[in-house]
């Protein structure tokens, strides 16, 4: 798993570490929630872990997904789980990182998580 993790974008190499613990940190969230062990072998959790390094780096870079709001609440209702799953995710970087996530980045975060919950079972 960690390969994955040490592929960060060369534009963030001084915050490494805090992407790397933070990606940690954010698994955590996830392994408590649900109640799993993520594997790293399993497509499931290295797809959960690309997307989670990906949202990471683009908070950092300013650089946040953005679309119509519609689907926000679609996706919030459809997926209740998986969307209070991503809050507390929300919550954790948001802590770690002093950063604000968009509605748009939770909506994408809460598609993952649906998929890894949907595949856990």
């Amino acid at each position: 798993m960690m390969h994955i993790i040490n592929g960060i974008n060369p534009q963030l190499d001084n915050k490494s570490n805090i992407l790397t613990d933070a990606i940690l940190g954010c698994l955590n969230v996830i392994r408590d929630y649900y109640l799993i062990s993520l594997k790293p072998e399993e497509l499931t959790t290295q797809r959960i872990l690309v997307h989670i390094k990906l949202l990471l780096q683009r908070i950092i870079m300013g650089t946040q997904v953005d679309f119509k709001e519609q689907i926000l609440y679609n996706v919030f209702e459809d997926f209740p789980s998986a969307y209070n799953c991503a809050l507390e995710i929300q919550n954790f970087i948001e802590k770690r990182l002093n950063a604000k996530i968009n509605q748009q980045e939770i909506v994408y975060l809460t598609i993952h998580l649906n998929r890894l919950e949907m595949m856990s079972k």
